[in-house]
């Protein structure tokens, strides 16, 4: 509500909160017309009742001094009016679709309330009242959903028909002859008018209008016989009430209904673009600028996510659940809402317009997660695979109490079977929702695995159910479990390590391992990486390792092979998963010497363990000399780097050469990786280099600065299992390299090489 109070604009708040400007809300509605002289007409539409009113019950609203709690289509209100004559007054709301639904008077006279099916205004009749009588209104408008209208029998349709639609023939006669002649019109107006013109469909239309009319300006008024109505639209001077007449003309001129509805000060148009089942507001602009806003002292309120309709539909829920419940549940949903059993049921059997703040669904399953027992929890279940979303809210929240009620019900309680069922009915309901992923309960089953004691068959027990479906499997194709790839990994192997889930954790290892160093996997993003190097830093490179070898790699990759084969008759020590999965479990070796094996590099050398820059100073000391006399002065910690470079580049020559040698190949693989030129983190992939340039460049801008002894990466990549790695890259023969071995590798090229010539 707005009053003038001496020379400035005092704005009372009348709505707490919404969304929209405090001076957008509906208070009177007024039809318009043109006369064929372009006089502007207006028709206070408050008591017309075109298509008849509806009579509401508000429930009371409590005390001003206590909580009220709201649904989200809900809003408080404060009102003072005085009221007029005829002891009437309209409340305002806030949209057309606005209903009051709870209501408190001061003073407390009997009163009716109707609301007309028309404008969509609250009328409010207190026949007590005295004429001019000030009264207080403290009030909730619920915002409901349009349905198709049944007119009542008293609506008069007869009356004004079509009237929000009937385009006035001064209208008509104007805009028809500009719409004709728009390169006639001032020069500004051209664009805008075609624009209405050629508009494609209503909301472009209505677009097109709406920006006509928020560009008036000015306060120009036109002489006495001039028509108005054509001056407001050629010359867009005024303010929100010259505004409002010319978007109606528009909007009817081109069959859309629409009118004009005011608060206090502010006139705004609303337009309907399904048969007056909705109207939508228009703000065109032009409200006083100079006002003072006072915010009215509510009473505390409290909003719940949930609309009144999916209140009233929760509530009915809990009343059906109630009826199918046993003694221990009814006890249990009693307990979880704070109330008896007696006093569950009586709430649930009364009608009420408000939410009752103790039978908001989301607490009440928010509740029986926190009792941490079976019934509690299927309960919950139960609940959200019936509602779903709409009960629960974010899925993602869920499943934090949801992980703490399974552990604390399988740590106390031999309830396995039980709990898995539940999941898995709630698995079913929520998983690949649009803000839960596998990943999601994926992270909440390995969270309840990673905090409980495996020495317990109730846990034992149900880490093997988990994993026979598949709970664990890793998500290739989400970002979030890639970051923490790790993690998981170190819960598989720990899992492993338990004789009864030994066969479902390998196979869930495997997949893993399969999974991330597939070596397809981050191959564009390795492309870029290579191509953007090759781009920055040329492409020469070392054409030979100068005499450099290892005795401990050429050993490695060349020396008599033992494979094994697997037989049913008892020979040595049998393979316990062989066994498990009901395969032939007992070795038999075979042996053969054949081409070089293929080679799987998973690291790096740490370089800062060997003797390359001793070699590099070495190098810089014999040649600095002729390097002077060639290219001049230039700093010796740039040329000692250089040396370090080029001796790395003879090694990556090497180590490419003798494994791509008689038969062999090479596999680079990188595991929660840094990619340096690219900026990419926690990265997964493995790649076959195709040439000593690239594997020089994959050992030096993937991992970066991550790899220095004893850090977490280089840590979880040396606890990675070179069996595993054989099988995902179909490598049973493969030679792993980590960096260990990589260093003892490089340390010997080093101490081998002759790097005179360099």
């Amino acid at each position: 509500m707005r009053i003038w109070s001496c020379d400035k604009l005092i704005d009372y708040k009348i709505f707490k909160p919404h969304n929209q400007p405090s001076h957008m809300y509906r208070s009177a509605v007024w039809d318009v017309k043109v006369t064929a002289w372009g006089d502007v007409e207006l028709t206070f539409l408050e008591v017309k009742y075109i298509e008849g009113v509806e009579t509401l019950r508000p429930d009371p609203l409590t005390e001003c001094d206590q909580e009220v709690t709201l649904a989200s289509n809900q809003t408080l209100a404060r009102f003072s009016v005085s009221l007029c004559k005829d002891r009437l007054a309209v409340l305002p709301s806030l949209t057309f679709n606005d209903y009051i639904v709870a209501l408190r008077i001061k003073p407390g006279l009997s009163f009716t309330l109707v609301r007309d099916q028309y404008t969509g205004l609250h009328i409010l009749w207190i026949p007590e009242a005295e004429a001019n009588q000030s009264f207080a209104f403290d009030y909730v408008v619920e915002h409901r959903e349009p349905g198709r209208k049944t007119l009542p029998e008293e609506a008069r349709p007869e009356r004004l028909t079509n009237l929000d639609a009937r385009c006035s023939e001064g209208m008509k006669t104007v805009l028809g002859k500009m719409f004709m002649t728009i390169k006639k019109q001032p020069t500004e107006i051209q664009v805008p008018l075609q624009k209405i013109k050629n508009a494609k469909d209503t909301e472009q239309r209505i677009e097109a209008i709406t920006e006509y009319c928020q560009h008036f300006s000015g306060k120009t008024t036109p002489a006495s016989h001039k028509n108005f109505f054509k001056f407001l639209v050629t010359q867009r001077q005024g303010s929100c009430r010259h505004r409002t007449p010319v978007f109606v003309a528009f909007c009817r001129y081109f069959g859309i209904p629409s009118r004009i509805v005011n608060s206090d000060i502010h006139s705004f148009a609303e337009y309907s673009v399904d048969e007056g089942q909705t109207w939508v507001p228009v703000d065109l602009g032009g409200a006083p600028v100079e006002q003072t806003e006072i915010e009215s002292v509510y009473q505390t309120i409290t909003n719940v996510s949930h609309s009144s309709t999916e209140l009233k539909k929760h509530k009915a829920f809990l009343k059906d659940l109630m009826k199918g419940a046993d003694l221990s549940q009814q006890q249990t949903l009693a307990e979880v809402c704070d109330m008896s059993r007696e006093e569950l049921n009586q709430a649930l059997e009364t009608d009420s317009a408000l939410p009752e703040a103790k039978l908001i669904i989301s607490n009440i399953i928010g509740n029986l997660w926190e009792q941490r027992d079976l019934i509690s929890f299927s309960l919950a279940v139960s609940i959200i695979v019936s509602l779903g979303k709409e009960a629960s809210g974010d899925y993602k929240k869920q499943l934090e109490p949801i992980s703490k009620a399974v552990k604390r019900i399988i740590l106390y309680r031999d309830d396995k079977q039980r709990v898995i069922e539940q999941l898995k009915l709630l698995h079913s309901k929520i998983i690949n929702q649009d803000d839960l992923s596998a990943h999601h309960w994926c992270s909440s089953m390995a969270g309840i695995l990673e905090g409980s004691d495996l020495t317990k068959p109730s846990v034992i027990r149900f880490a093997l159910e988990v994993l026979k479906s598949g709970w664990l499997d890793p998500i290739l194709n989400d970002e979030t479990y890639i970051k923490n790839a790790d993690k998981h990994h170190r819960l598989l192997v720990r899992l492993k390590s338990v004789d009864e889930l030994r066969v479902e954790a390998t196979h869930c290892l495997k997949k893993w391992y399969k999974q991330l160093f597939f070596r397809e996997k981050n191959s564009q993003l390795w492309q870029k990486t290579y191509e953007d190097f090759q781009r920055r830093e040329g492409t020469s490179f070392v054409d030979h390792c100068y005499d450099g070898f290892s005795s401990f790699l050429e050993y490695e990759i060349t020396h008599r092979l033992l494979k094994n084969a697997w037989t049913d008759e008892p020979e040595g020590i049998p393979n316990i998963e062989r066994m498990l999965a009901q395969q032939p479990a007992f070795p038999r070796s075979i042996s053969g010497r054949g081409n070089h094996r293929p080679v799987i590099i998973l690291g790096k050398p740490s370089w800062e363990f060997t003797s390359i820059y001793k070699k590099a100073g070495d190098l810089l000391q014999s040649q600095y000399a002729v390097i002077l006399k060639r290219n001049g002065i230039k700093d010796p910690l740039l040329l000692n780097k250089e040396f370090e470079d080029l001796i790395q580049k003879a090694f990556s020559h090497y180590l490419y050469q003798l494994t791509h040698s008689k038969g062999g190949c090479l596999t680079y693989c990188w595991a929660d990786a840094y990619i340096k030129c690219c900026n990419e983190r926690y990265s997964y992939g493995a790649h076959d280099p195709s040439s000593p340039e690239e594997l020089y460049v994959m050992m030096s801008e993937i991992d970066g600065s991550k790899w220095f002894m004893d850090s977490p990466s280089r840590l979880f990549v040396d606890s990675l299992k070179g069996d595993y790695l054989r099988q995902a890259l179909n490598a049973d023969n493969a030679l792993v390299l980590k960096s260990d071995e990589l260093t003892i590798i490089a340390e010997e090229f080093l101490n081998s090489a002759n790097f005179d010539s360099l």
